[in-house]
């Protein structure tokens, strides 16, 4: 795994500076939102690993739950707790449900986001690439 780091490190310094040598100052532009895009990744997996936390709490909640009525549901039965046990297991069952939506919105938000943001990057750099005042050859333009 640090092979592949060190490789892609190499991977972004070579283009960065084969992109320096092509477009001029503007490539630092492109290197400040690949800086921004990792900061935003990292925050990304730290949300994501807390929403897939508290939904797999809300399923165990409601496994064993569910495990307890069926190994139990002579007594269950016998001593009239059937209502009860099962508003325990709606309830947590909606606990389960409002977690996962909540993950699945997070996940719908973040890939319309991380669609748009990469459509829009390379036209953002190609425009302020013009917007300083610079022209572009055929050669350059094949790079964009």
């Amino acid at each position: 795994m640090s092979g592949d780091f060190f490789r892609n490190l190499a991977n972004i310094f070579l283009s960065s500076y084969m992109l320096y040598s092509l477009i001029g100052n503007i490539v630092f532009l492109a290197l400040f939102f690949i800086a921004v895009i990792a900061y935003i990744e990292r925050y990304r997996g730290e949300q994501d690993c807390a929403l897939w936390k508290r939904k797999n709490t809300a399923a165990d909640q409601r496994t064993s739950l569910t495990q307890e009525v069926i190994n139990h549901i002579k007594t269950v039965k016998l001593y009239g707790w059937v209502n009860h046990m099962e508003e325990r297991l709606e309830e947590s069952r909606k606990k389960e449900m409002d977690a996962l939506k909540d993950l699945f919105l997070h996940y719908a938000f973040n890939d319309g986001f991380w669609a748009l943001f990469n459509g829009m990057l390379p036209n953002i750099i190609f425009f302020s690439y013009l917007y300083f005042g610079n022209t572009i050859s055929l050669s350059q333009l094949i790079v964009f």
